[in-house]
C-alpha cells in the first residue's frame, strides 16, 4: 500500500522507487536496530524472492510452504542481497547495542 511504502521510505531514507534488494537491506538494518532481543531473518526475504511462501486463506490455489528458493542452498553464502542484508542486520544490532548500552 502507498501509506506503508511512504512510512518505510521515511523511516529508512530509501526512495519509494528503490529496488526490492535495496528495500530488503534497509528493512534488515531497521530490524537489527530495534529493541528486540531476538531477531530472525527469512531466507525468502534474504534472497529477495518475489514469491510468497504462504498465502493465508488458500488451500489448493497456491503451493503453500512448498515453494523452492530461487537460489541453490550451496550458493546462499555468495548471494549479494543475502550478504548485504545480513551485514545490515549485524550493523543494526551493533548500533542498537551501542545506543542502549547493552
Amino acid at each position: 500500500t502507498r501509506a506503508l511504502r511512504d512510512r518505510f521510505a521515511a523511516r529508512t531514507g530509501l526512495a519509494r522507487t528503490a529496488s526490492a534488494a535495496d528495500a530488503v537491506v534497509a528493512a534488515h538494518a531497521e530490524l537489527g536496530a530495534g529493541p528486540a532481543v531476538l531477531v530472525t531473518a527469512g531466507l525468502e526475504d534474504l534472497v529477495a524472492s518475489a514469491d510468497r511462501v504462504n498465502l493465508p486463506g488458500t488451500t489448493t490455489e497456491w503451493p503453500n510452504w512448498s515453494l523452492p528458493l530461487p537460489v541453490a542452498v550451496e550458493d546462499l553464502d555468495a548471494h549479494p542481497v543475502l550478504r548485504a542484508a545480513l551485514s545490515a542486520l549485524r550493523w543494526g544490532r551493533s548500533a542498537a547495542t551501542t545506543h542502549t548500552g547493552g
